[in-house]
C-alpha cells in the first residue's frame, strides 16, 4: 500500500480503488485502524433500507425502503457506498410444501475488479439468498461484501398462505447502523453497543443509544455516559452488610463529563447484620487521581423511631465506597445507634472518573 490519488484532483487519474480508500475517511470506524470502516445502513430518518412484507404471492416478495448502504470485502479493498433511491421489490421463492425456511435479504455492490473476492459481474444488487427448508431451518450465508438487511422466516405452504405480510411469516431486521466519521455510532440495543469493542484511551468509541437517548463512550474500560441527561439505576454491591428479609439496596447515577454523581439508599430488613467495615459498590471506577480513602461525599444514617439522624462519611476503596460515622468509626448493629428494621443508610457521592 502507498499514498493514493486524492479525490477531485485536477489532471490526476483516480482509480476506483483509490476512490474507495480515500472515501473510507468519511465513514465511522469498526476498529482502531483508520481504514477499518463500519459497514451497514447509513443512519438517517425515514427507516432507510427497512425490509417489509407484501401480500404478493406470484411471486412472493418483500419491499426495501430507500437508503444508503456501506459494504466491504475487506479493509484493503476499501468500502463500497451504494444507494437504493426508491422503494424496491425483492422476489422470494414460494413456501415449501412441508418445512419452513429462512431467507436473507441483502444489499451489495458486486465488482469484477475487487482485489478481494472479485465477483462475476459488476452490479448494484438487492437480492435474497433462499434458505434450505427444514424442521429447524438454518440461516444461509450471504456473499462476501454483502450487507444483510433482514431474515425472512417463511412457514410451510399450509401455514404461510397470504404473502410475506401475512400469517406464518416473520421478518427480522438484521442491519446495523453506520454513520459519518466522528459522529456517535447509533445502536438500537445494549447488545449492539456491546458488540463495538475496539475503544481505547487513544481511540475511544462513542455510541448513541437509540433505546435510551444516551451518548456513551468506551475508552477501554467499558461504556459510560458522556452526559448526565439520563439517570441510570443500578444495584450496588455490599460488603459486611446483610440486608435481612425485606431489606433493599438501590443506587442511581449520572455522569457529566468526568464527574459522576451517585445516590444510594440502603433499607434494612429483619435479621440484618452490620459488622466490620462496610463497603458499597460504585457504578464507575474513580479516576486514578482519586487516591485511596479520598472523600467521595457524605451520607446519613436514619433511625425510624426517634427519629435519629447521624452524619456519615465515605472514602474511596478501589471501586467501592467505604462507609464510616462522622467520627471515623465503622458501623455496627449498635453504632451509631441501635439499628432496627426499616432504618436507612443514604449516601450522596460525587467523584471524578
Amino acid at each position: 500500500m502507498t499514498m493514493r490519488t486524492a479525490l477531485h484532483t485536477a489532471g490526476a487519474v483516480e482509480g476506483a480503488l483509490d476512490g474507495r480508500l480515500d472515501s473510507a475517511s468519511l465513514w465511522a470506524l469498526d476498529g482502531p485502524g483508520p481504514l477499518d470502516v463500519r459497514t451497514g445502513v447509513v443512519f438517517a430518518p425515514g427507516n432507510p433500507m427497512l425490509v417489509q412484507g407484501t401480500s404478493a404471492t406470484s411471486p412472493w416478495a418483500v419491499t426495501v425502503n430507500p437508503g444508503h448502504v456501506i459494504g466491504s470485502k475487506g479493509i484493503s479493498n476499501g468500502p463500497y457506498v451504494a444507494c437504493n433511491d426508491a422503494l424496491a421489490t425483492v422476489s422470494l421463492a414460494n413456501p415449501d410444501a412441508t418445512n419452513p425456511r429462512i431467507d436473507v435479504i441483502y444489499a451489495m455492490q458486486k465488482d469484477t475488479a475487487a482485489i478481494i473476492n472479485a465477483d462475476g459481474t459488476t452490479a448494484a444488487t438487492l437480492a435474497a439468498v433462499t434458505g434450505t427448508p427444514s424442521a429447524t431451518p438454518a440461516v444461509p450465508s450471504i456473499p462476501v461484501g454483502a450487507v444483510a438487511l433482514a431474515q425472512v422466516q417463511i412457514g410451510n405452504a399450509t401455514t404461510a398462505t397470504a404473502g410475506t405480510s401475512g400469517a406464518g411469516v416473520t421478518i427480522t431486521q438484521q442491519w446495523q447502523w453506520t454513520t459519518v466519521r466522528g459522529a456517535p455510532i447509533p445502536t438500537r440495543t445494549q447488545a449492539e453497543r456491546d458488540a463495538i469493542t475496539w475503544g481505547t484511551t487513544a481511540t475511544p468509541a462513542d455510541v448513541l443509544r437509540l433505546d435510551t437517548g444516551q451518548t456513551e463512550r468506551n475508552a477501554g474500560s467499558g461504556y459510560v455516559p458522556l452526559t448526565g441527561t439520563t439517570t441510570t439505576q443500578y444495584t450496588p454491591s455490599l460488603t459486611n452488610l446483610t440486608l435481612g428479609t425485606g431489606g433493599t439496596v438501590v443506587g442511581y447515577w449520572t455522569r457529566n463529563g468526568a464527574w459522576v454523581d451517585v445516590y444510594i439508599v440502603i433499607t434494612l430488613g429483619t435479621g440484618f447484620n452490620l459488622s466490620g467495615a462496610q463497603y458499597a459498590g460504585l457504578p464507575v471506577a474513580p479516576n486514578a487521581s482519586v487516591g485511596s480513602f479520598s472523600s467521595l461525599g457524605g451520607g446519613t444514617a436514619l433511625h425510624q423511631t426517634g427519629p435519629l439522624i447521624y452524619g456519615l462519611n465515605t472514602g474511596r476503596s478501589g471501586t467501592t465506597a467505604i462507609i464510616s460515622t462522622a467520627t471515623g468509626t465503622f458501623l455496627s448493629n449498635t453504632s451509631p445507634f441501635a439499628w432496627a428494621a426499616n432504618d436507612r443508610i443514604e449516601l450522596n457521592l460525587r467523584y471524578m472518573a
